[in-house]
């Protein structure tokens, strides 16, 4: 096969998926090869997904686990709802933490090259604080750029090399 017929395949298969929400594709039906290939070949094209960015950035981590083990992905799947329950009904005092801790850097290190296809800043920054940032799968500088910039109500709490840093909207 021609490499125009490749591109040709890959062009289709991305808009394609791009017109599905990420929420309805099970982490074992899609691989992170493929996903990587999905959000660099739609950034290149400047294509959006029609899914929102939160459920973007869960597939991402869910994928990111799988490259480690299937408890990961288990642990996870528990503490990063679909999109649906998160804006509808969760409940982000529920405690609900899991304990990733042995394969925290290696999923953080596996969700890296994702993440310059994400972007943050249109997560609600309530996600990002309660959800996201406690598996702290995400690096703290890349969280200092975007909290600054989200427009919230509310007061942030966010750590940095072991120190604590507090942020608020003027």
């Amino acid at each position: 096969m021609s490499s125009s017929a490749d591109n040709g395949i890959i062009d289709f298969l991305v808009d394609s998926v791009s017109r599905l929400s990420l929420d309805t594709i099970e982490p074992d039906r899609l691989s992170f090869q493929a996903l990587q290939c999905l959000l660099s070949k739609s950034n290149d094209e400047k294509k959006e997904f029609a899914t929102s960015e939160y459920s973007l950035l869960r597939i991402s981590i869910l994928l990111a686990a799988k490259k480690v083990s299937q408890e990961a992905v288990d642990a996870l799947e528990k503490r990063l709802p679909v999109w649906d329950k998160v804006k509808d009904e969760f409940d982000f005092n529920n405690n609900n933490i899991v304990n990733i801790n042995d394969n925290c850097a290696s999923i953080a290190g596996n969700l890296t090259p994702l993440l310059e296809f994400i972007d943050l800043r249109r997560i609600d920054g309530k996600i990002l604080t309660d959800i996201i940032e406690p598996l702290d799968l995400i690096p703290s500088k890349k969280l200092m750029e975007v909290y600054p910039l989200m427009d919230t109500q509310y007061h942030e709490t966010i750590k940095e090399d072991g120190i604590l840093l507090e942020l608020t909207n003027l």
